[in-house]
């Protein structure tokens, strides 16, 4: 059986990324911070990449943000840092994030995952919420401020949102094996849903480059996939599917 195989989230596929995201992403892999809007309410948020954050950049989030340092990652990393006896990174308190992120759900923690990643820049992205010494939120000509005026890139989260959605693929290939049957050997591909977590098998038999190769769509059922019959409809069906 072959190992897991893994789409690369930082290779745009297919298409070409929007100019706001494509330079957010190369600020974040030169160590700046970036300013992401939250939708609706133009709340701003300084995000950076934990692994690159440059002290122009932390000094920055420490300037503007009021509400304290928050690190992005999945649940696994964060038993790897308790483990090791961490609780934070730097003073940063650590934030769970969906590991499939902005594709699960389109919050902070998920974009500044999602950040992190698609800059090259490791597995945990930073973020503060933006204040000003007035309110508890910087308003939107503050967040205009701090963006043009001090060169760094401006994002909103739906904008990340609908990048990956157009550049990421739906599944992830995960794992491949032959699987003997009385019709021949088959290849047994077994996917992943970025967005909801479900899994698909695809078999395939012959040439997948193939541009006649017949297509089969088996709808799932017990009597006939795990008792090999059942009724004859059931019967027939996956024996269709087979000989296709």
């Amino acid at each position: 059986m072959e190992g897991a195989i893994e789409h690369d989230i930082r290779a745009p596929w297919p298409g070409q990324r929007d100019e706001d995201v494509a330079l957010t992403l190369d600020q974040l892999a030169a160590g700046k911070a970036v300013l992401v809007v939250q939708d609706p309410g133009a709340t701003g948020y300084l995000v950076a990449a934990a692994e690159r954050a440059t002290g122009e950049a932390l000094e920055l989030m420490a300037g503007w943000g009021g509400g304290g340092l928050r690190a992005a990652m999945t649940a696994e990393r964060m038993r790897k840092l308790r483990f090791a006896g961490l609780d934070g990174l730097g003073g940063a308190v650590p934030v769970r994030a969906d590991p499939r992120g902005l594709l699960a759900t389109a919050a902070l923690p998920e974009a500044a995952l999602d950040l992190a990643r698609l800059s090259g820049s490791g597995e945990v992205g930073l973020y503060t919420k933006l204040t000003s010494p007035a309110t508890l939120s910087a308003g939107f000509e503050e967040l205009e401020l701090i963006g043009p005026e001090r060169g760094v890139a401006k994002v909103s989260v739906r904008e990340l949102v609908v990048d990956r959605e157009r550049l990421s693929p739906a599944t992830r290939r995960v794992v491949s094996t032959a699987l003997p049957t009385p019709v021949g050997s088959l290849t047994a591909i077994g996917y992943r849903s970025h967005r909801t977590g479900g899994e698909c098998i695809a078999f395939l038999r012959g040439d997948a480059t193939c541009p006649d190769l017949p297509v089969h769509v088996h709808s799932r059922c017990v009597a006939s996939d795990v008792f090999g019959g059942g009724s004859r409809f059931a019967s027939r069906r996956s024996g269709s599917g087979s000989h296709a």
